[in-house]
């Protein structure tokens, strides 16, 4: 009853807003796709019926990961194959061009890439057709007569990708919005440098009551097992924490957080659980490329300048020495729970990438600033994951939300 509810809303808030607005019909199509942001669409070709075809019997999933008032880049997944995105971006001439990014696994741009058009003709509020342009044409001659159409059905549930070449039909795709959207997901929070699972009481408390399991552990060395500290501890132990949590709870189909240094952390858990997770949730948190520890993340010099003993003493101070660095901002004999000690070296140790962070698994990034479009430590990282398609939200507060808003910080977890 309560899905079926769920969707009549959905159908209702789509079909209006389609009749409401007197926008341009390609601006009025723009927004319906903006409205899916955060869907997850899965389906599978349906012509050529040829069993050769190189998508024949592949599931195809788009996920609308990244959107804002200029662009929807939609990742597009053929099997295990992630190396496309659709990209939808708003003119200011008021037209809509549509592109296909192709790139390698390490995020370089593949040889044919880029390739598509603008939208033409009136088309219609659920529906846009892109016939090539002309650096389509020189990229790809035989492409040069393709038109793309885009279909969205009225209740939002299900997205066409339709190919014709010369006028014949070359390709048609259908993909259903995932029931599996609506369903309660287990969610995993890996806490920030000096912190605990402690901290996130008040924002699981919420996200149980949504009906999501939820687990904070506390990374070795911090909170409740502080005791477990020793100068071993590092990146590679608190990444083994968490992934060993997401093994013995048997969990697939996480949502992992991090928050600030965690995002060093379900990154290097992305490496070697992909398959366990759904998305991960970054919350102005590190996003570290290949090869870097979390000092060197957002700075100019070399990681292998900054990714050492040396660099901890002059970054973080002499107390660096002692294998762990105190929080400067909690007075000596704060009773627990507080923030305490964190090992230095999880600080230094360097994130070994096959490829890109996240390993393309759906992605958003929350970015905290005191002021909206302000400077802010994290605009490096935030800027980062936007380049990576990911879908990047803007929260104003400070670096620590969750704990004068729990439900809201909550709700943008899963929504």
């Amino acid at each position: 009853m309560k899905a079926s509810l769920t969707a009549w809303l959905l159908a209702t808030s789509f079909a209006t807003s389609i009749l409401a607005e007197e926008s341009p019909v390609s601006d009025t199509f723009f927004d319906q796709l903006n409205q899916l942001c955060g869907a997850r669409f899965v389906g599978e070709s349906v012509f050529p019926e040829d069993p050769g075809d190189a998508f024949r019997g592949q599931q195809l999933v788009a996920e609308f990961s990244h959107c804002d008032g200029n662009q929807v880049r939609i990742p597009f997944a053929v099997g295990e194959d992630r190396s496309r995105t659709w990209i939808l971006t708003r003119q200011e001439d008021g037209g809509l061009l549509f592109k296909h990014d192709h790139r390698h696994a390490d995020g370089t741009p593949d040889e044919i890439t880029n390739y598509g058009g603008f939208a033409a003709g009136p088309g219609s509020p659920l529906s846009q057709s892109f016939p090539a342009d002309a650096f389509t044409a020189e990229l790809i001659p035989e492409a040069a007569t393709n038109v793309w159409t885009l279909i969205v059905s009225a209740d939002g549930t299900e997205l066409t990708y339709d190919l014709t070449r010369r006028g014949a039909p070359r390709f048609r795709a259908i993909l259903r919005r995932s029931a599996a959207d609506d369903a309660p997901k287990p969610v995993v929070i890996v806490h920030g440098a000096w912190g605990g699972g402690w901290d996130w009481r008040e924002t699981a408390a919420v996200l149980e009551e949504l009906g999501h399991d939820v687990y904070r552990p506390s990374l070795t060395g911090l909170g409740e097992r502080e005791h477990l500290y020793t100068d071993d501890v590092d990146l590679g132990t608190h990444v083994t924490d968490i992934v060993n949590v997401l093994r013995w709870e048997a969990l697939e189909d996480v949502i992992l957080v991090g928050h600030s240094y965690g995002g060093m952390v379900i990154t290097g858990v992305a490496e070697v659980v992909p398959e366990r997770i759904g998305r991960l949730v970054y919350l102005d948190a590190f996003v570290p490329f290949d090869g870097e520890c979390a000092l060197a993340v957002g700075r100019d010099e070399s990681p292998r300048e900054l990714c050492t003993p040396r660099a901890a003493r002059e970054l973080l101070g002499p107390e660096a020495r002692t294998g762990r660095v105190s929080p400067s901002w909690i007075e000596d004999g704060t009773p627990p729970p507080t923030d305490i000690p964190h090992p230095v070296r999880t600080f230094i140790e360097r994130l070994e990438l096959a490829g890109e962070p996240g390993r393309g698994l759906p992605a958003r990034y929350i970015i905290t600033r005191e002021t909206a479009g302000g400077a802010d430590d994290f605009n490096v990282a935030a800027e980062r994951a936007a380049k990576l398609g990911w879908t990047v939200v803007e929260y104003v507060g400070d670096h620590v939300p969750y704990r004068e808003n729990p439900a809201g910080i909550a709700r943008l977890f899963i929504e």
